[in-house]
């Protein structure tokens, strides 16, 4: 396997890899049944389509919604765990469901094809992202987190943390007790 980038994105050539193909092959009959089931248009998807489509997914999250992004309003992002494709793919997968979700996004909004390069599309396309993070939520693949804060955060840094949280899609409340593990957050400038 290629060394991960500093950046933090994917690696081209391992979703390239013909093992890794053959991973996506194990869902690609099923996630077109499943497709065509609601819709006879979708064509036939293959390993090759799908092991692509997770690439560009995960580099266009880090590209629009990562540490370098320039985007205003970042939303949440899918977790890069749930990318993982070395484990035997199926339907009850993370990455299934990703793509899955990204598919019928696509149909619903009349896309055609896929272009994660066009920047007059980046808006759209973190939509998807969104959309997608939000169906993972719904089946419980992503829990979100409620975040306590002790008495000791200021009323104003609490207001300001909870905005933050809140736009990340997690919950605030108050603590009544700290008998638990204490958990700092880093909240990016930006997002305060």
């Amino acid at each position: 396997m290629t060394a991960r980038p500093t950046s933090g994105g994917p690696v081209l050539d391992d979703y390239l890899d013909q093992s890794t193909v053959d991973q996506f092959e194990h869902i690609a009959g099923e996630l077109t049944r499943d497709l065509t089931s609601t819709a006879s248009d979708e064509p036939a998807l293959t390993g090759k389509d799908l092991s692509h489509l997770t690439y560009e997914l995960q580099q266009f999250q880090e590209k629009a919604l990562g540490k370098a992004s320039q985007t205003a309003s970042r939303p949440a992002r899918i977790p890069a765990n749930l990318f993982r494709h070395s484990v035997t793919l199926s339907s009850s997968s993370p990455l299934y469901r990703i793509l899955k979700s990204a598919y019928e996004y696509r149909r619903s909004h009349h896309w055609q094809h896929w272009d994660f390069s066009s920047e007059e599309k980046t808006d759209q396309h973190i939509g998807l992202l969104s959309h997608i993070r939000s169906d993972l939520v719904s089946q419980g693949v992503i829990k979100n987190p409620t975040v306590a804060f002790g008495d000791s955060v200021s009323s104003e840094e609490r207001e300001a943390l909870s905005a933050a949280v809140t736009k990340l899609g997690g919950n605030c409340q108050l603590a009544i007790s700290f008998h638990f593990v204490k958990l700092t957050i880093f909240v990016p400038a930006n997002l305060t």
